[in-house]
């Protein structure tokens, strides 16, 4: 198990003293609470960085703190890191503590795709002693180095060439009733990954809506909510999709068409009020 340490370094100059030569632009900070990436933003050497998140209330209060700096930096929220629209020289990972490991996982594999040739991933480890990413580092990007006087706190690597994606995701199966059973498609970063926890189930069990109905899934994750209820709602019924993770959304539209949801549309959290 990581040992936790009791602080993150305190600026960056720890980190541009070990790995000086590697932090080169364009930079792209992956994750990281919205202080955190701005502090961390506002010490980098250059102004091209691109901060991306994958709640869009994390991407805004990032858009909010960033001024108060007087830090430029652009914000994308997106479902995945890898489809950001430009390659990077410098993608720099601050990881919470704790967390979702697979989410980590995730990130550490999709940064491999967004790495320019010859890029440089910095993993800034909330843990004294880590073997999580020492051995995730090198098994997608074939060698990992640990500045000498870093008590471990960072790795760093640099990207290859070019190999297949590979996305983490698993699927899970929800029994409806007597003879019908649904499954999920689920990534990493997403509400209750891998799994119908007790909460959703009793919040389906406990619904009550008519044929022709419209039902709002608010927070939908996968969607796993509002699909099983969509049975109920008829071939006439509409299910709007809401949720501030980009990838709970993309995730839910896969599992609703796949699932057969007659009629749906997904919703940015911030766009409720424009529900048709």
């Amino acid at each position: 198990m990581p040992t936790r340490k009791s602080h993150r370094p305190a600026d960056f100059a720890s980190l541009a003293g070990k790995v000086a030569t590697r932090l080169k632009p364009p930079f792209l900070i992956v994750l990281g609470s919205p202080r955190e990436v701005v502090d961390l933003a506002a010490q980098l050497p250059s102004s091209d960085i691109t901060c991306f998140q994958l709640d869009l209330f994390q991407a805004e209060r990032i858009k909010r703190e960033l001024p108060e700096l007087g830090v430029q930096a652009e914000v994308i929220a997106s479902a995945d890191l890898w489809d950001l629209p430009k390659k990077f020289q410098t993608a720099i990972f601050p990881v919470p503590f704790g967390g979702e490991r697979h989410l980590k996982l995730d990130m550490v594999e999709q940064a491999y795709h967004v790495l320019a040739p010859q890029g440089t991933f910095i993993v800034l480890s909330p843990y004294e002693r880590d073997d999580f990413f020492a051995g995730a580092i090198k098994k997608i990007f074939g060698k990992m180095h640990c500045p000498m006087g870093s008590d471990k706190v960072i790795y760093w690597s640099q990207v290859g060439p070019d190999k297949p994606r590979r996305r983490h995701e698993v699927a899970f199966e929800v029994r409806v009733d007597d003879t019908t059973s649904c499954r999920f498609l689920s990534r990493p970063g997403t509400f209750s990954y891998g799994r119908f926890d007790n909460g959703a189930r009793a919040l389906v069990e406990a619904v009550e809506v008519k044929e022709g109905e419209r039902l709002a899934d608010l927070g939908c994750g996968v969607g796993a909510n509002g699909i099983i209820t969509a049975r109920k709602l008829g071939p006439n019924g509409f299910v709007a999709f809401a949720d501030s993770n980009l990838r709970a959304l993309a995730v839910a539209e896969i599992n609703a068409r796949a699932l057969g949801v007659p009629h749906f549309q997904t919703y940015a959290s911030h766009a409720l009020l424009g529900l048709p």
